[in-house]
């Protein structure tokens, strides 16, 4: 049986031997593997290329817009196990709000600070403009 929760993936292995009988063939185990852990690494990679401070910062003035980003990491997770052919890469959608904040505090230009962002040795990140996505490779590991 497993359980995979938000933050913990659990295992145990049993025999079913008889009527209401069961025999533990391998111990329960797990370990803190659960989806949260992709929401705080993408949490982590937008500190990384927008600033942490300028992150806290929207959180602060547009909390519904912060949690249009919460949502919407969580939209992508779903998305992404309904999709039967992975391509690799797999999108964010960001709220307006998000991206006009971010044009203001960020002299850069958005598109290339995305492009040229390296994370695990790889970079060529996207923004589509006209919804504002950021594009994340995915590599798939079985």
């Amino acid at each position: 049986m497993m359980d995979l929760g938000a933050g913990t993936a659990d295992m145990v292995c049993h025999e079913i031997t008889g009527p209401f009988e069961v025999r533990e063939m391998i111990a329960s185990f797990g370990g803190p593997w659960g989806s949260s852990y992709i929401d705080q690494d993408i949490e982590i990679i937008f500190g990384e290329i927008f600033g942490e401070e300028r992150i806290k910062e929207f959180q602060v003035t547009f909390p519904k817009g912060y949690l249009e980003i919460l949502r919407a990491i969580e939209d992508s997770k779903q998305r992404f196990f309904k999709i039967e052919k992975k391509t690799g890469v797999h999108r964010i959608q960001i709220p307006f709000e998000f991206d006009q904040f971010m044009k203001k505090k960020i002299d850069d230009d958005l598109e290339d600070l995305v492009a040229t962002f390296e994370y695990l040795g790889e970079s060529g990140f996207a923004i589509y403009l006209y919804f504002f996505h950021i594009s994340l490779k995915v590599n798939i590991i079985y």
